[in-house]
């Protein structure tokens, strides 16, 4: 039985969130990586209110059933990675997959997409939060 938990436990531990990044032709400046606590997602251009610069297109995908929190950070971390400061989420996705390990069921696996932003007003905010983000661990 311990064998049997121990190989379920790690076939769950096995799922995969990855983010393709592609970056968007007319945006020049490296911005630096910040800290993915400092990315803020919003729903809608609107939603931003202040002008922005779109960097990067975002899709993540997961080889697994994952919640959509995982599927969030992971665009999150990626966006920080390049220097955004801001995500606009266009939704998650879910695509069926294959039979699950331990249920043996088909599966859905969740895919998004998103928009990575550099938001000129909320740069000296994100500096900030990095810095307690950093500061607190």
């Amino acid at each position: 039985m311990r064998r049997l938990l121990a190989g379920v436990s790690g076939a769950v531990l096995l799922a995969c969130v990855s983010t393709q990044v592609t970056q968007l032709a007319g945006f020049d400046p490296q911005r630096a990586p910040t800290c993915w606590q400092a990315v803020k997602i919003y729903a809608s251009a609107q939603a931003v209110d202040t002008p922005y610069v779109e960097i990067a297109y975002l899709h993540t995908s997961s080889t697994d059933p994952v919640a959509d929190e995982a599927i969030i950070k992971n665009m999150r971390q990626k966006a920080a990675a390049i220097g955004a400061n801001g995500v606009l989420f266009k939704g998650i996705q879910q695509t069926l997959g294959n039979v699950g390990l331990v249920s043996g069921a088909l599966q859905t696996k969740p895919t998004g997409e998103a928009v990575a932003l550099w938001i000129p007003r909320d740069s000296a905010a994100a500096r900030r939060t990095c810095a307690d983000s950093t500061a607190a661990h």
